[in-house]
């Protein structure tokens, strides 16, 4: 977040300048519309607000390239590192500069996110995260205090939780930052204010963050937010093949384009259709994640996904669409 916060500022002045002005913060998803041309292999792309969709991918490219950039440069300068913090140290503070960039960057990634959610058929009721949490952070820490479930560093001035049984974990570095453990709490405590006889809360996320989940869910159950056993973290692994750590990375639309493109490419020509390209190819998306045990990790292989035969989504799509043509015989005959 840190970094983050430090490369947005770079980022933005890039995107202002190639695109003349800024158009973040729309709230709106564009409708796509399709124009076919069966002449090419290369499934059509969209007509209409094309040159929207196209500014807006360039710009969370351009902000993932520059975090990429910052994080790796960081590591070999304390400099940009201290940078980085004093950074986030002034959002949290409320600095309008670094509210003003933070917005939009998030108003940029959730119009990105929306678009994708939409062709999934995924629609969310609210988008909060951790950013939302500040003012809640200072009476958080109060109540860990009162209640001794803290502990001050004494080399570093940092504050450390001191679960029992666990490893102490920070909480907020000495130049009042905080963590994500600590951010994570305060959205326990949002969640609660915000919404009536709240019973369970579940986190979807890689299995790599297992005991981060493990020390939240003791410490809320500890202070008295939230019972542990009605926190629950749904772990799932890591596709190899489609990204690593090192700034390389694979963005769900370019995913969902290219298994466009591979069932689009398999269909005769003269019934080249997009859109049921678009639909089976996530199909195949879906099944091949949903055919592996979620917690353990496996291997991409677009050629698996893509497959017209087996227990992939493209048979599966193929099973439905006959069992609706006998269905449809079978009620015109009667």
């Amino acid at each position: 977040m840190q970094f983050a916060m430090l490369a947005v500022g770079e980022a933005q002045n890039k995107i202002e300048t190639s695109n003349g002005t800024d158009q973040c913060g729309s709230e709106e998803i564009p409708k796509e519309h399709t124009v076919h041309d069966t002449s090419t292999n290369q499934a059509p792309r969209e007509n209409t607000n094309e040159s929207h969709h196209t500014d807006t991918k360039q710009k969370i490219h351009e902000m993932y390239r520059t975090y990429v950039k910052v994080h790796e440069e960081a590591k070999k300068n304390e400099t940009i590192k201290a940078q980085a913090h004093a950074w986030f140290a002034l959002l949290e503070g409320g600095d309008k500069d670094a509210l003003r960039y933070w917005n939009s960057v998030r108003s940029t990634s959730l119009e990105h996110y929306k678009a994708q959610y939409s062709r999934l058929g995924v629609r969310f009721d609210e988008y909060a995260g951790e950013s939302l949490t500040s003012t809640y952070i200072p009476s958080l820490l109060k109540e860990l205090e009162d209640k001794d479930m803290i502990d001050k560093d004494a080399d570093t001035g940092a504050l450390l939780t001191n679960e029992p049984g666990l490893p102490k974990t920070v909480l907020q570095k000495a130049d009042g930052t905080s963590l994500y453990l600590l951010r994570d709490l305060a959205e326990i405590k949002r969640r609660l204010e915000k919404y009536e006889n709240v019973n369970k809360i579940i986190y979807v996320t890689g299995t790599d963050q297992e005991f981060h989940f493990k020390t939240l869910f003791s410490i809320a159950d500890r202070l008295g937010l939230m019972n542990k056993d009605k926190l629950v973290h749904i772990r799932f692994g890591n596709i190899r093949g489609m990204s690593t750590r090192k700034g390389t990375a694979v963005f769900l639309d370019d995913i969902l384009d290219e298994a466009q493109q591979h069932v689009y490419n398999l269909m005769k020509p003269g019934e080249q259709d997009l859109a049921v390209a678009d639909t089976v190819g996530i199909s195949g998306l879906v099944i091949r994640d949903l055919k592996s045990r979620r917690h353990k990790d496996y291997t991409w292989d677009w050629e698996v996904v893509t497959k017209s035969q087996g227990d992939t989504g493209i048979m599966i799509q193929y099973t439905h669409a006959r069992l609706c043509r006998y269905a449809f015989f079978c009620s015109a005959r009667t």
